[in-house]
């Protein structure tokens, strides 16, 4: 080879080389890019899992809050369930002394009207 076409061929592969580093610092640059989106998109990723978290914490503490709530009531109400039924049972107790004191009065008034009969037959007769 001559050294002009070796000077040439030097020339033109140092070009190629160039040409090859510049793409090469092209893709380092887009590599470089793509990183930096990649960090924001994880950050963005981050922050939107931590909301999310939060939000789900909160929701959770307003379960938590509703079931507290809805035992309390359950609770009151089974309180209250028991005063009424205790009411129905010493009502019931009354209705049947009641019903018993009825029945007696109801001999008594019987007796008497019997007695009541009896003397105005007597008088009749007399």
């Amino acid at each position: 080879m001559k050294p002009g076409e070796r000077a040439e061929a030097i020339a033109k592969e140092l070009h190629e080389l160039a040409a090859a580093l510049t793409n090469i610092d092209s893709l380092q640059e887009r590599t470089s890019r793509a990183k930096a989106d990649f960090e924001s998109i994880q950050q963005n990723l981050d922050q939107v899992k931590r909301e999310m978290a939060s939000a789900t914490a909160g929701l959770t503490q307003v379960q938590v809050e509703a079931q507290r709530r809805h035992d309390q009531d359950v609770f009151n109400k089974q309180g209250e369930l028991r005063g009424l039924q205790e009411r129905i049972e010493a009502l019931k107790a009354k209705d049947k002394e009641l019903g018993e004191e009825l029945a007696n009065k109801s001999r008594q008034l019987g007796s008497i009207n019997l007695s009541v009969a009896d003397l105005k037959t007597r008088l009749g007769a007399a």
